[in-house]
């Protein structure tokens, strides 16, 4: 499976992880968001 993620990805001398999740656990809280605009860098000068 990981040879088909690495063709499909096109990503020839990568070796991707797949990591598969099975099951269900409690739900958690939201994590915190900083707002959009914080984060962005503005490369205009």
């Amino acid at each position: 499976m990981r040879k088909e993620l690495q063709n499909y990805l096109g990503l020839p001398n990568e070796q991707p992880l797949l990591l598969l999740r099975i099951g269900y656990a409690d739900p958690m809280p939201d994590s915190l968001r900083k707002p959009v605009d914080n984060v962005l860098l503005n490369n205009r000068r």
